[in-house]
């Protein structure tokens, strides 16, 4: 079952984007996991898990980028991003 395959380097890139597992990247690009780790090394001339990580970064920039739109309308996307990003937290300021 190591017989050449042919994956459309576009689709692959936006499953990866998508944050699609190994499993899943595999029955979407109908082939093994051997074969697409030898894909990715004659296509990207790299290993797997290191083209993953890169193309899977465009992916979270996206959610990112989403993210913060929708904290533009949204108070509670606006609060949760303020906690994450600014160490925000709800304590009341101020002396008891």
């Amino acid at each position: 079952m190591n017989q050449e395959i042919k994956i459309n380097k576009d689709f692959f890139e936006r499953l990866c984007a998508l944050q699609c597992n190994t499993r899943e990247i595999c029955g979407a690009c109908n082939c093994s996991e051997e074969q697409l780790r030898i894909w990715c090394r004659k296509t990207y001339n790299a290993d797997y898990n290191d083209v993953y990580r890169v193309k899977a970064t465009k992916g979270k920039i996206s959610l990112r980028n989403l993210q913060f739109k929708l904290a533009e309308k949204s108070p509670t996307m606006a609060i949760y991003l303020g906690k994450i990003y600014l160490g925000q937290d709800d304590k009341k300021g101020g002396k008891e």
